[in-house]
């Protein structure tokens, strides 16, 4: 076992430097997939010569596979005893904290903590809580001594299996062999990587809207609801319910018409446990709406609304945003390309949270070229960045990118010739936990967008996912009633994930999460 002593004076850090050294070398020994095919025994050789040239020739590449393997192996393993060593040290050392502001003795070689204080009869309910605080503190400690060891094991096991020669490196090519999981994570199941690793994974999305426009004079007045219910990686359900309203107009701006608008929005968003517990609030919204007694015959709706925000209070608020948004859509057209470009800004406060956001998002789809040459292009980019009182606390990027940029840029190895090789929805995610976060927060400060983008490729929480859209119904429908002309559009859609890839903040290696695990 880990002592308190012990743990205090190890320094994750060297872990990760040894780390990066090993990840280098394992990008080198994949280097060397052309180097290894070209070597291959021309098919044009015969005889005796030529079968032990081969032979031995695959001895060669079977080896360099296994030390690929090995190199990968350890490398992600010190990688998560690294980050598990230093949360475990972070943990001890505040609960050595709270010991010393209680007074209370901790010995750094048992890890027993005591309370050297005396209390009277009269100080009994401040003994009580000295007791539990001294519990807990006991308690903090102990799991840190765990991690820590458990962290120690794991890296020992991989570094013996190394050692001894027993990883494989299979028969693929030396990227697959590469493609090596910290030694802590062997033997999990799909469904134990998706719940420790899916937290922030959005797997299968239904979501259903309705917006209606009036055009009254030269305005527009619009309003829009959307409710979403996400089951994200580690079974969890986000239900989330928006609704907005605003007002806008069309302007022409350099020889192209702009529809503008702005106003304001509401977002509320509850997070359950799974997707049981989640259907029964379903349920039990239904009941709660139509409990609706004789004295309130006259007052149905208000009824039915208290009803229903009576028992939304009740269940687990995970956000609640109330913000304004403004946006702007424009339909271009010259000899180079023609199409529409919309973009969207929304600032918001986060009453649960405690904090500021700003989401930024923009999208274009046009047709490149003179007309008809059957050339188009489209894409699509948002960007979160939410403020705590001292300063920006959590950046966040989504786009949908080639899987050749995926494989260039993430060092992922996606495959070719299908809808996951041609295109992925990527998350780039930098919060306080990050070790580059304050190197990130420098660059977006000084503006180097593209720094802080490449610092994002490199060590951000990074989530690939390749996915399948369904839409269930989408209508649009116009209605004049005399004084307005109405435009009303509603639909439902549903998105699956396919095939998950998540990398956790400043670590190199991928966790393939199994959709089908956790549905």
């Amino acid at each position: 076992m880990v002592t308190i002593a012990e743990l205090l004076t190890w320094e994750s850090t060297s872990l990760d430097t040894a780390a990066d050294g090993l990840y280098n070398t394992r990008r080198n020994l994949i280097d060397l997939q052309d180097e290894v095919d070209d070597s291959r025994v021309p098919v044009s050789w015969q005889g005796d010569a030529a079968a032990a040239a081969s032979k031995e020739h695959a001895l060669l590449v079977d080896r360099l596979r296994d030390v690929t393997a090995e190199v990968a192996k350890v490398a992600a393993s010190l990688d998560l005893a690294g980050s598990d060593i230093a949360a475990a040290r972070k943990d001890l050392e505040g609960a050595m904290d709270t010991a010393s502001k209680h007074g209370f003795t901790v010995d750094t070689t048992s890890g027993q903590v005591t309370d050297p204080k005396t209390y009277d009869d009269e100080s009994i309910f401040e003994r009580m809580s000295e007791e539990l605080t001294l519990t807990t503190v006991a308690s903090q400690i102990s799991a840190a001594l765990t991690k820590a060891a458990d962290a120690d094991a794991d890296l020992a096991r991989a570094m013996t299996a190394a050692a001894d020669g027993t990883i494989d490196g299979g028969d693929g090519s030396l990227s697959n062999a590469g493609d090596q999981l910290p030694s802590a994570l062997d033997g999990m199941t799909d469904a134990e990587l998706a719940a420790r690793y899916g937290e922030d994974v959005v797997l299968d999305t239904l979501r259903a809207w309705l917006g209606i426009e009036a055009e009254l004079a030269t305005w527009e007045i619009e309003g829009y609801a959307e409710a979403q219910y996400q089951v994200m990686g580690d079974g969890k359900v986000v239900m989330a319910l928006t609704l907005e309203a605003g007002l806008g107009r069309e302007i022409s701006v350099g020889g192209s018409d702009v529809d503008a608008s702005a106003g304001a929005t509401t977002t509320l968003e509850l997070t359950f446990k799974d997707q049981a517990e989640a259907d029964a609030f379903l349920a039990g919204l239904g009941e709660q709406a139509g409990d609706i007694g004789i004295m309130d015959v006259g007052n149905v709706p208000g009824k039915v609304a208290q009803n229903v925000a009576d028992y939304v209070l009740d269940q687990d608020i995970t956000s609640f945003k109330t913000g304004v948004y403004g946006k702007a859509s424009v339909e271009f057209e010259s000899a180079l390309a023609s199409g529409e470009a919309e973009g969207r800004v929304d600032g918001y406060y986060d009453w649960v949270n405690e904090e500021y956001g700003l989401k930024i998002a923009a999208s274009a789809d046009a047709d490149l070229g003179p007309e008809g040459s059957g050339v188009s292009g489209s894409g699509s980019l948002s960007g979160e960045v939410k403020f705590k009182d001292d300063g920006m606390s959590e950046a966040t990027f989504e786009g949908r990118i080639s899987g050749a940029v995926a494989n260039e840029k993430l060092g992922l190895d996606l495959p070719a010739n299908t809808s996951t090789g041609q295109g992925v929805d990527v998350q780039l995610k930098m919060n306080e936990d990050n070790p580059r976060f304050a190197e990130f927060r420098d660059a977006i400060s000084n503006g180097d967008v593209d720094g802080a983008i490449d610092i994002a490729y490199d060590d951000a929480e990074v989530t690939v996912r390749s996915t399948t859209t369904e839409t269930y119904a989408s209508e649009e429908h116009g209605v004049d009633i005399k004084v307005a002309e109405l435009e009303i559009e509603y639909g439902a859609e549903g998105e699956l994930a396919n095939r998950v890839w998540v990398r956790q903040g400043g670590q190199g290696y991928w966790v393939d999460i199994d959709p089908k695990a956790v549905r």
